[in-house]
Formats: structure tokens, sequence, C-alpha cells
């Protein structure tokens, strides 16, 4: 029994990183990509970016870029703030 355990946990951490891989691909192409390690300080000057965030499908107005990859709920931005459907314009006109 003991033997399995360390096996098990294996795939389990296995399965995790799995998701995470997924999340990275749902990144349209247009987007500049949140890399790892995500920042834990950035500089506050107004640059807004909108957002993109996978899990809930939802777009969220940042500050600056880096502000919107510190939150690792967000995959990737489009430069520009977010209009008011939550999708920045030039995205939105490139998906029709």
């Amino acid at each position: 029994m003991l033997r399995l355990l360390p096996i098990l946990l294996l795939v389990l951490l296995g399965g995790c990183q799995a998701a995470d891989s997924d999340s990275v691909q749902q990144v349209p192409q247009e987007l500049t990509q949140c890399k790892e390690p995500r920042p834990q300080m950035c500089t506050m000057q107004y640059d807004p970016v909108c957002a993109w965030m996978p899990e809930s499908g939802k777009w969220k107005t940042a500050s600056n870029g880096c502000d919107a990859c510190a939150d690792k709920r967000v995959a990737g931005y489009l430069a520009g703030e977010c209009n008011v459907q939550g999708v920045s314009t030039p995205l939105r006109n490139s998906l029709q």
C-alpha cells in the first residue's frame, strides 16, 4: 500500500500541471501572454490594458500589463481599456 502512495501523488501532480498548460492554450493569439513567475510588485503608471480571464470567460481593465499579470486569473492582455461589452475594440474587430 505504501508503494502505491508515491505513484498516486505523481499522477495527481501531473494532472495539476496539465490544467495549467490548458489555460495557457486558451489565450487568443492577439494577446500578450502572462508569463511565470507572476510579478509581485508593479509600477503605478497608468497604461490601461484589457485583461482576459479564461476561467470566467470575462475581460477586465487593468492599470497596466504588469498589474494585469499579477492577477493569477489573467492569462493575457491587449493594449487599451476594455469597452462597455468587456472586450477591447481591436480584439473584438479581429474576432468578427
